[in-house]
């Protein structure tokens, strides 16, 4: 038997990483500075300690405190 590739669902396609990032892109485009990560959370329908391992290994965000996140100015982009 052949696995068939791409057989999953929606839910597979658009993880939550990249959930997360399509938020970034639409935030940065309002051009809104700064984020919390909680408000990242509530977007995204996730818990507030995930999204913020994620926003770690992100691209074009940096950490100004505690929760408290800013835009760089480079693009966005969540490392796999």
């Amino acid at each position: 038997m052949i696995p068939l590739a791409g057989t999953r669902g929606y839910r597979a396609r658009h993880n939550k990483n990249q959930r997360v990032e399509d938020e970034l892109k639409k935030m940065q485009a309002k051009l809104q500075r700064e984020f919390t990560a909680k408000d990242l959370a509530k977007r995204t329908n996730h818990c507030t300690n995930g999204i913020g391992n994620v926003l770690r290994f992100t691209t074009g965000v940096r950490c100004e405190g505690k929760g408290l996140w800013c835009f760089t100015g480079d693009p966005v982009q969540v490392l796999p």
